[in-house]
């Protein structure tokens, strides 16, 4: 126990002597301080887990009435970013996303021996977060990609189909990506490229029916410009 103790203190000692040379990379070709991107977001499937209807019967015991299950599904929105860029290798970012997400609830075990049923509405989902990305210029490849680092937390707000009503909550992302820059210039707009992300995101509140965290995976894809 005490040897694995000194090997995590002298990796986390390591890792730490590491981030000001990280911070102080320049990363070769990308010129500008500012960041615009936009594109298409996915969402996985989040589950809320299950509950079950029970009455209490003639002897006290309970008796089961008929059991559910509820998940957020899997769906496809988009994102906007603003970046700024604080040193070659730290920008900070705010970001937005919109999408509509099915919310379903299947019933079953039915007392009365009734079919299993699936009730679903149509949330429209909106986040608003702000956060970092870390770009590892040290492990850029092909001269033009740049890995990165990033992770966020913001707003989660939640409309019920017919806007009839609107639930908030929290929403924390972390993960990582690639930056590909297509074009450099000098002047006016000094870069354009594509970057791809891989995060989880978590949710927390919001349309689920309990305050626990429900994490899912996500894949975005984007166009960005640099000012």
């Amino acid at each position: 126990m005490i040897r694995l103790r000194r090997v995590i203190v002298a990796a986390v000692c390591a890792s730490a002597l590491q981030v000001p040379s990280l911070l102080a990379q320049g990363a070769s070709g990308e010129r500008g301080r500012f960041e615009l991107s936009a594109g298409p977001l996915w969402t996985g499937r989040a589950s809320f887990g299950s509950a079950a209807a029970t009455e209490t019967s003639a002897s006290g015991g309970r008796f089961l009435l008929f059991s559910t299950s509820s998940e957020l599904a899997a769906a496809a929105g988009i994102e906007g970013r603003i970046g700024v860029r604080l040193t070659p290798a730290l920008q900070v970012e705010a970001s937005s996303s919109y999408g509509r997400v099915q919310l379903r609830t299947t019933v079953s075990g039915d007392s009365d021996n009734g079919p299993s049923a699936v009730l679903g509405e149509t949330i429209q989902q909106v986040t608003i977060d702000g956060g970092v990305m870390l770009r590892l210029a040290r492990w850029r490849f092909g001269g033009r990609a740049v890995p990165f680092v990033a992770a966020g937390a913001g707003y989660l707000r939640q409309v019920h189909e017919g806007n009839t009503l609107a639930v908030a909550g929290q929403m924390y992302r972390a993960g990582g990506g690639v930056n590909y820059l297509l074009v450099s210039r000098n002047r006016g707009l000094k870069g354009i490229g594509i970057r791809g992300d891989l995060r989880a995101v978590v949710r927390r509140k919001g349309v689920a029916f309990d305050n626990r965290a429900h994490t899912s995976p996500a894949a975005a894809a984007s166009v960005f410009f640099r000012f």
